[in-house]
């Protein structure tokens, strides 16, 4: 008798950050993960808002500090346009009033750039699992 492979199900995700250095590191840190799928990149917060319309991800990771428009105020947007989305900050600001302006946007994560390499993942699954990630 052949059992069935349990197959996890494939996370659509769009990348948003305005360093190419950053939005490469993310990438390939989400290549990595054999049921994640980057379907866009955006380099500010106006096209992020865009790309999630259009491609309807099952997360976006947004930027703080972008230009056109910040990673909350595209946050807000994307979460008024499509409220199933899960979003995940990822910022280099470690003070607690970016946390806070994280979960007051819609947020359900919250990873600092110094700590994507060993958290962003779990993030990514703990937030598409209907939970939050705010270590």
């Amino acid at each position: 008798m052949v059992s069935a492979k349990f197959s996890p199900t494939r996370r659509r995700i769009i990348v948003a950050d305005d360093h190419p250095v950053i939005l490469q590191m993310v990438r390939r840190l989400l290549a990595e993960q054999p049921n994640f799928e980057v379907v866009g990149e955006a380099t500010n917060g106006a096209q992020a808002v865009i790309l999630v319309q259009s491609l309807k991800p099952d997360v976006i990771v947004l930027d703080v500090a972008m230009p056109h428009m910040s990673g909350f105020e595209a946050a807000r947007r994307i979460l008024e346009a499509m409220p199933s989305v899960a979003v995940v900050i990822l910022s280099t600001h470690t003070h607690e009033h970016f946390l806070r302006k994280a979960k007051e946007c819609g947020a359900k994560g919250f990873v600092r750039k110094q700590d994507a390499s060993e958290r962003l993942v779990r993030a990514i699954n703990t937030v598409t699992e209907g939970q939050e990630f705010f270590e």
